[in-house]
């Protein structure tokens, strides 16, 4: 994936947040023409390809819905968002672009009665590789969290507090990779959510302990930017400099700041709960925020770890 195609996939993120909860109503029909289509497809139906053939259930129903939508044809953000959805949960089954092109092309083969819409999203199907989608689901993380900081100011407890430091704790471990040129169009994303973050913070009077205030990483000259790069490899372009293949180099930067993160939401976590006055209701919804996020950090570490360890 380019330098244009990452930028027009990060752009849209935030539109995935109201996608992603209209057309999860839409996933609870149920459809046994799906699963047939599916099934044909993924051979193998074993209680361990289970989830695939599920993910390739939801798949089918996202274009459906796609279908039922007014306003489709003007939004393309809604099919990145189902060949996110895609490529997310069948990362294990889809390996690189052709497998991904392959993929589609039998759904479309074995839905002979065309109900399954799948000329919907065609253009838009396409292989998106790991890092990308850990640099996705990190911005999703991002905007879910702010979100829900801004609509619960106005309760009365401090559960405010949790989301704004969970933007705070996901925002800094995603910000040293711009301090090794990670990924530019990353990058200046994050740093537009950062002038949005403090702005909004720079109002906030009830949380004590949270940071109000993010920083950027200055720029380096440009000798300490070549110098880096030479260090690092090109995360962003796939190609990795010999130098990055040592295990003390490749994937330093990524790996330490994911493998911090959950723990650090979990101390977030306690703190607030604590401090919660509605402590039986906000205890379940938080731990289920929290326990999310710390499965797309493990997932986002462990696809970070095989992609820059493996032979490029």
């Amino acid at each position: 994936m380019n330098l244009k195609e990452r930028e027009e996939y990060y752009n849209v993120v935030r539109e995935f947040l109201q996608f992603r909860d209209y057309a999860n109503k839409y996933l609870e029909n149920t459809s046994g023409y799906f699963e047939y289509v599916c099934k044909q497809i993924i051979k193998d139906h074993s209680e361990g390809n289970r989830p695939y053939i599920e993910s390739c259930i939801i798949f089918l129903k996202y274009l459906k819905y796609l279908k039922n939508i007014d306003d489709f044809h003007e939004n393309t953000a809604f099919c990145k968002f189902v060949n996110y959805s895609l490529n997310q949960n069948l990362r294990k089954y889809l390996h690189n672009e052709q497998n991904t092109l392959n993929f589609y092309k039998n759904l479309k083969t074995e839905d002979v009665s065309k109900q399954c819409y799948i000329e919907k999203c065609e253009n838009e199907i396409k292989y998106i590789q790991k890092y990308v989608l850990g640099n996705i689901e990190s911005l999703y993380n991002l905007y879910l969290n702010f979100e829900k900081y801004t609509s619960s100011l106005v309760n009365n407890n401090l559960s405010h507090c949790y989301y704004a430091s969970a933007c705070s704790s996901i925002y800094n471990n995603c910000i040293n990779t711009c301090d090794v040129q990670y990924d530019v169009a990353f990058c200046e994303i994050l740093k537009k959510f950062k002038d949005e973050y403090n702005e909004q913070l720079s109002h906030e009077n009830k949380c004590q302990y949270i940071k109000k205030v993010l920083s950027y990483p200055e720029k380096k000259n440009v000798r300490d930017t070549q110098h880096t790069r030479d260090r690092y490899g090109s995360y962003a372009s796939g190609s990795i400099s010999p130098k990055s293949n040592s295990p003390g180099n490749n994937i330093t930067a990524a790996i330490v700041t994911l493998l911090v993160t959950p723990l650090t939401l979990f101390i977030l976590y306690k703190k607030y709960i604590g401090i919660g006055k509605n402590k039986g209701e906000e205890y379940q919804k938080l731990l289920s925020i929290n326990s999310q996020n710390e499965k797309e950090i493990m997932y986002n570490n462990e696809y970070y770890i095989k992609y820059n360890a493996s032979p490029q």
